[in-house]
C-alpha cells in the first residue's frame, strides 16, 4: 500500500475525521488503512486505489470533522527528485497555485519555495495565486508528498 491521500482534520476531531474518510473509501478498498502522524490533526491515507481516483471519490462528499483533503501522486526524500516529478505533473496547465507546507523541516521553506517556482518557471508554467488548481506540496519529517488538485476542496 501507499499513501493515497493526507487529510487534515478539524482540530480535537481526529477519531471523527478519520471514521468519516474511512467509510467514503472502505467500500473501494477494505485494506485502506489510516493513518495517525506526529503532528495533531494530520491523517495519512494509505491504500491500493489509484490516487486519483480516491482523490477524485473523496471529493464529492459533504465532511464535518475533514478540513481539507490533498491527493498524494508520488513520494520521495530527495528534493531534486521532487523537482523534476513537479514538472511531470503539472505539463499541460499554464498555470497553477503552488501550496507547499513543511512540517518537521526547519529553516527550507524559502528555499523550497524559490526552487518550485524556479522548476516551473523552466517548462513555461506559472505560480498563479488564483488559480483554481493547486499544486501540493507536503513535507512532512523527511518525506516528500506531491499531488495535482482542487485549490479548495472542502
Amino acid at each position: 500500500m501507499k499513501p493515497v491521500l493526507i487529510v487534515t482534520c478539524k482540530p480535537g476531531n481526529e477519531e471523527w475525521c478519520e471514521s468519516e474518510i474511512g467509510n467514503v473509501l472502505f467500500h473501494l478498498d477494505p485494506e485502506l488503512r489510516i493513518a495517525k502522524t506526529r503532528y495533531s490533526a494530520l491523517l495519512i491515507v494509505y491504500s491500493r486505489i489509484d490516487p486519483v481516483k480516491a482523490y477524485k471519490h473523496v471529493k464529492n462528499y459533504e465532511y464535518g470533522f475533514v478540513a481539507n483533503i490533498i491527493p498524494v501522486y508520488y513520494t520521495t526524500n530527495s528534493f531534486e527528485e521532487l523537482l523534476l516529478v513537479i514538472q511531470n505533473l503539472v505539463k499541460g496547465f499554464s498555470r497553477v497555485k503552488v501550496k507547499l507546507r513543511i512540517r518537521g523541516v526547519r529553516g527550507k521553506s524559502r528555499e523550497y519555495w524559490v526552487r518550485i517556482k524556479e522548476a516551473l518557471r523552466e517548462i513555461g508554467v506559472i505560480h498563479d495565486p488564483r488559480s483554481r488548481k493547486c499544486l501540493f506540496v507536503e513535507v512532512i519529517d523527511d518525506v516528500f508528498y506531491t499531488g495535482i488538485g482542487d485549490c479548495s476542496l472542502v
